[in-house]
């Protein structure tokens, strides 16, 4: 650990030597997208260069949301925010570690003039429970319209609780190739996370009494060593070509040049690939510790394992008017095929006892055998989109699976956005969805040492309505949102998947509002649920966020230089809830009813600093620890972390 930790102390201060010769001027332009509506959009994504929200260290909390977390950076999250709970297309085990994931869909791409890096690192507590992040992008052009990188990104934690050590190294490589007529953005991915299992502490009113690895363990590490291991690899090919006019593709950004042309026409083929394999595996030494209530394969070991891997194509056609002007219209039409396998280790009856050991007799681990199961899907695809003028445009959109296990699935969505006002324009986007799907295969059955169902659940339904008011000129939105689901899936006090028979809504009001006073900034978030079933969706009331920071620059007369700094606090805040319990076995949160969570404020306490482009950052989370009831538990039996002082710093530069 010492020699891993100067080595990477050595990179950093190399690193941070080198850009004091490589600065250049603030001109060289850099340009940075995403790809979103099945990748055939562009849409900007500023550079990460800003100093608001620098100190902000896990991903959950970028947005920010208001996370529910087994305490330690790298272990699974449940977001308290019903309408921003990831879910994965099919893996359900990958649910609680999408916000940390690099994906093909949430890939960004370049274009720079000059290579660009960038390198992350933050550092907090002692070598007991030392928790490291450290991010490093490199991208570069290698003619004008192709680019290639690479970002390489660590979280490792050792914990502030016995046996909680999380490791997660996410790699990805991507490229970006632009003509006239033809577009490719490729996109590699792999994911690994490695998550130690202590199943929470014995007595929850322990905590506080007192050091943090002194707390007994309900899973005790010296005999299960119970760890969880995820793999997620994935792979995006997206082509694009087009027919007719060339300056009309949905992928073009700047377009002002054409806003005088005649009414034209273009139309686009194109081609997505979608390669993914996950796997999750979970293993236990000491299966008979008591924690469990069965173990149906193998009572000296457990080995859990699950596996997916797909295959997706998509060919698409979609025809478009010239979207520089006021009226325009775009139309598209495709086709999806999926190639689907799923295997998970399945208990079986035969023992083999052929030898003794010291005179004992010793049954062998009976025999480990794979359920399997392949399916082809295909599914149609249909998008129209239309711009009565530039302060009105509506689209729709969904897709209706033909055969295969989704069979008959089908999602429709629509969305209006109007616009309001020359100065300070406002915006209201309307949209609504529905969706009747079937459950996800591992819902519907799963087989392993301590949990096994079987179901034979009816589809789901979904239905929602949104609006949302909102202006980035003056920086606020409001959202309300209501949600009716029928037949919906949920995992039961004991763990195993239910399906509810009636309905269940979800009512949400989301407020977000950022001040300026002078340089004060503040920013809000405030949002507002119920539940009308809290035994099947249970959520928090009100929840509440508030980052507040004094903004001010320093100016070097003899150097010419400038310093930046803020100095603030972030707080967190939800009311008392039935919150999530946490089941190792399967990685998977459910229903619990023994204690509420919650009605417990998290403050931090940061100063941000930059010079030129250097940022630095000086944090203490939960500074109030121990001047308050220590009931800070977001899952049942999972304290967050104690206090703890962090530290990091970024580096931009230009080769």
């Amino acid at each position: 650990m010492k020699s891993r930790r100067c080595s990477i102390w050595s990179l950093v201060i190399l690193l941070y030597a080198f850009p004091v010769f490589a600065q250049v001027p603030d001109t060289v332009i850099i340009h940075s997208w995403e790809l979103t509506d099945d990748y055939l959009k562009k849409e900007r994504a500023p550079v990460d260069t800003l100093m608001a929200g620098f100190q902000v260290i896990h991903p959950a909390l970028e947005k920010p949301d208001f996370p529910a977390t087994t305490g330690n950076l790298g272990g699974p999250v449940l977001s308290m925010d019903f309408l921003a709970r990831a879910r994965n297309r099919e893996f359900i085990f990958l649910d609680h570690y999408l916000p940390y994931l690099r994906l093909g869909r949430n890939t960004r791409y370049y274009n720079t003039k000059r290579p660009f890096t960038q390198l992350q690192y933050s550092t907090a507590g002692a070598k007991v429970n030392q928790e490291q992040t450290l991010r490093v992008l490199h991208t570069q052009n290698i003619d004008p319209r192709f680019n290639a990188g690479i970002s390489y990104d660590l979280i490792s934690s050792n914990g502030q609780y016995t046996w909680q050590k999380t490791r997660l190294p996410l790699f990805r490589f991507f490229s970006s190739f632009e003509r006239d007529k033809y577009n490719l953005h490729a996109s590699l991915n792999i994911n690994k996370m490695e998550v130690q299992e202590n199943g929470g502490l014995v007595n929850d009113d322990d905590l506080g009494t007192a050091k943090p690895k002194d707390l007994a363990i309900r899973l005790p590490n010296a005999l299960s060593n119970a760890q969880s291991l995820l793999h997620h690899t994935d792979l995006s090919l997206v082509q694009t070509y087009v027919v007719g006019q060339a300056g009309s593709t949905a992928l073009q950004i700047d377009s002002a040049a054409n806003s005088n042309r005649k009414l034209t026409l273009a139309g686009i083929f194109s081609h997505l690939l979608e390669y993914e394999k996950s796997s999750r595996t979970y293993t236990d030494n000491n299966p008979g510790s008591g924690f469990y209530d069965t173990a149906y394969i193998d009572q000296t070991q457990t080995y859990d394992s699950a596996y997916f891997r797909s295959l997706r194509n998509t060919l698409q056609f979609e025809f478009l008017t010239d979207t520089t002007r006021k009226v325009s219209l775009l139309l598209r039409a495709g086709a999806t095929h999926e190639w689907e396998h799923f295997a998970n280790r399945m208990p079986t009856d035969t023992v083999i006892t052929t030898h003794t050991v010291n005179g004992v007799p010793v049954s062998d681990t009976t025999l480990r055998e794979l359920r399997t199961h392949d399916v082809q899907n295909i599914r149609m695809n249909f998008y129209v989109e239309n711009a009565l003028t530039r302060l009105f445009r509506w689209n729709a959109g969904g897709h209706l699976y033909l055969n295969g296990y989704k069979q008959g699935d089908l999602l429709l969505n629509g969305n209006m956005l109007f616009r309001f006002g020359n100065r300070k324009p406002v915006s209201l986007h309307l949209s609504g969805r529905l969706e009747n799907r079937k459950p996800h295969y591992f819902l519907n059955g799963y087989q392993s040492n301590h949990y096994i169902w079987s179901q034979s659940f009816g589809n789901i339904t979904d239905t929602r309505w949104s609006g949302k008011l909102y202006s980035n000129e003056q920086r606020f939105s409001l959202q309300g949102t209501y949600v009716l689901t029928d037949n919906y899936v949920y995992l039961d006090t004991a763990g195993i998947p239910q399906q509810q028979a009636s309905p269940v809504s979800v009512l949400s009001v989301d407020a977000v509002k950022t001040f300026h006073f002078g340089n004060f900034r503040s920013r809000h978030r405030l949002l507002l649920q119920y539940s009308s079933n809290d035994a099947v969706i249970p959520l928090p009331r009100l929840s509440y966020y508030q980052s507040t920071w004094f903004d001010y620059r320093i100016f070097f007369r003899f150097t010419g230089g400038i310093l930046y700094y803020q100095l603030g606090f972030d707080l967190w805040y939800h009311t008392a809830y039935y919150g999530p319990g946490y089941i190792p076995a399967t990685g998977l949160f459910y229903n619990q009813r023994e204690k509420k969570t919650g009605n417990y404020p998290y403050l931090d306490v940061f100063l941000n600093l930059k010079i030129k482009r250097t940022r630095f950052f000086l944090k203490f989370e939960h500074v109030h620890s121990g001047l308050l009831p220590p009931r800070y538990f977001t899952v049942l039996h999972y304290p967050m972390n104690d206090r703890m002082f962090k530290f990091g710093l970024a580096w931009t530069f230009y080769d």
